[in-house]
């Protein structure tokens, strides 16, 4: 009877034994493959990793923007026929100068702008004509002066750069202009239509820029339509000249809807925005800005050429800390 009693015992020692190297193993087992899957992790390429993007934003063509390389800039009058814009993949332009030297890599260098009825200075470093008359320049001029300016009485460097009269007080700047239908009506002076004048004008202020200074545009119509850039770009030659190009090249089509362009500018964090349009939008649209306008960013409205939009326009620029300004249609601005 003992005899059996010991055998019992033995066998539910050894019985626990195996249970507890048992557990042992699978907790191993566990460890060993979690540090492995850590490892794993760690060591992927960055290539394999998703990126994060400071704007998404969607184009409506595939078309590359090495077409702007070595092509002289060129501001012509939009007609009615016009279609919808043609834009590129949302990367920067590189082309095959190695003479650059404002600092940016593979970035072309080329001229000064020709002003055939403006009285202010443009960088020589850029040196194409601007056509004013369906891009029928006289031929080259060189200016004097790099138009970069003394900065205010504090000393921040902005220079003397303005928009439509408007002064751009700020470092930042973010250009939010109205590319819909309504801007190929005709518009006194040698750019024939309200586009064209408005293209001549942010050739103008984006070229009085001092080189501290930052831009970025956005055209719209019935959505946003972004330069070819996901951040602010510097105003050195060689950007005020490949973004400008892109510039003269959108086409005004569509309806008019400001509410995402200028929500995407609000994202940029910048100094000031200018806000143009000739036509009427939603109320929502001024609701929505000012409550997304949590860093207190100065909007300036400019109404072009019909002032349908005046009252909209003008509590756009009460509310976020900016001014109004109207350019009718029928004359000389101010």
């Amino acid at each position: 009877m003992r005899t059996w009693w010991n055998h019992l015992r033995q066998f539910d020692w050894r019985t626990g034994d195996v249970r507890r190297r048992a557990n042992a193993v699978a907790i191993s087992t566990v460890l060993h493959v979690t540090l492995a899957v850590i490892g794993a992790c760690w060591l992927l390429p960055v290539s394999a990793r998703p990126a994060s993007l400071a704007i998404d934003t969607l184009w409506s063509e595939a078309a590359s923007l090495e077409s702007f390389d070595n092509q002289p800039l060129q501001v012509v009058p939009d007609d009615n026929t016009a279609g919808s814009d043609s834009l590129g993949q949302a990367i920067f332009l590189h082309t095959h100068s190695s003479t650059a030297t404002d600092g940016l890599a593979d970035m072309q260098e080329i001229g000064s702008f020709e002003w055939q009825e403006a009285d202010v200075s443009a960088p020589q470093s850029l040196t194409q004509t601007v056509g004013l008359a369906g891009g029928q320049g006289e031929g080259e001029k060189n200016l004097k002066g790099s138009g970069a300016g003394e900065g205010n009485a504090h000393g921040n460097g902005t220079g003397n750069s303005t928009f439509f009269g408007l002064p751009a007080d700020g470092k930042r700047i973010v250009y939010v202009v109205d590319a819909s239908r309504s801007m190929n009506h005709p518009f006194p002076g040698p750019m024939l239509t309200r586009f064209g004048r408005v293209k001549m004008e942010l050739v103008r202020s984006i070229g009085q820029m001092t080189s501290e200074q930052e831009f970025f545009i956005v055209y719209f119509n019935d959505r946003a339509i972004p330069m070819p850039s996901r951040t602010m770009m510097p105003a050195l030659p060689g950007t005020q000249n490949m973004f400008l190009r892109w510039a003269a090249e959108v086409k005004a089509d569509g309806q008019t809807n400001p509410e995402e362009a200028l929500l995407l500018a609000l994202t940029l964090r910048p100094d000031m925005i200018y806000f143009l349009t000739d036509g009427n939008f939603p109320y929502k649209v001024v609701e929505n800005i000012t409550k997304s306008n949590q860093n207190r960013v100065v909007i300036n409205t400019i109404g072009f050429g019909e002032d349908k939009g005046e009252k909209l326009l003008r509590q756009i620029a009460s509310h976020n800390w900016g001014d109004y300004q109207f350019i009718p249609g029928d004359g000389p601005e101010s």
